[in-house]
């Protein structure tokens, strides 16, 4: 049973600058399945407001936006 990981607020903001809106889950994947228990959730922000410079600088290489049609 996969269990779907619980919101952790204002961790997208100090990592990003960003403040999500609503949130859809786009992929779940467990990339080493059968070496290592380690569950990737992608979610879609579908509004985002910007914060400013992220706070956290050490934990992103790259910040970038992709704009989703639909």
């Amino acid at each position: 049973m996969r269990r779907r990981p619980k919101p952790q607020p204002g961790k997208v903001e100090e990592e990003t600058g960003w403040r999500p809106g609503p949130l859809s889950e786009l992929i779940y994947s467990q990339p080493g399945s059968g070496i290592i228990d380690s569950a990737h959730h992608v979610f879609r922000a579908h509004t985002a407001t910007y914060l400013g410079v992220p706070v956290e600088q050490n934990e992103s290489g790259r910040i970038q936006q992709a704009l989703l049609e639909g």
